[in-house]
């Protein structure tokens, strides 16, 4: 979990950016079974909100350091779900911490595909 933090707290601008638009594109289509099947799996756990609060605080730490001034929530929703699947992985099935991460490795892979065109 520190490790996904650190991820989180050295997001850049254009990193966010990129989250934001993967989770928009995820909102437009219908979401698997396994992604509600997953956030409600987290919304059980008692030690849930805890995760979420500290994932939260990485998360706008990030939008602070990086500047970032666009549309974050759905980035920070992103964000939050992704953090949950690596934390309490073992409690959810491989589909369900997939659903739960997909627009935040979209986003990431995006900034780095776009990196490496820039290079």
């Amino acid at each position: 979990m520190d490790a996904f933090l650190k991820r989180v707290e050295s997001l850049t601008s254009e990193e966010i950016a990129l989250i934001a638009s993967a989770q928009a594109a995820a909102q437009r289509t219908a979401r698997g079974s396994a992604y509600r099947q997953g956030r409600e799996h987290v919304a059980r756990l008692d030690e849930g909100g805890t995760v979420a609060a500290r994932i939260e605080e990485s998360f706008l730490s990030a939008v602070r350091e990086s500047g970032f001034t666009g549309e974050k929530v759905r980035a920070q929703s992103a964000t939050r779900w992704a953090g949950l699947a690596a934390a309490f992985r073992a409690e959810l099935s491989s589909d369900e911490c997939e659903a739960l991460e997909s627009a935040w490795k979209a986003g990431l892979a995006q900034a780095a595909s776009e990196l490496v065109a820039a290079g």
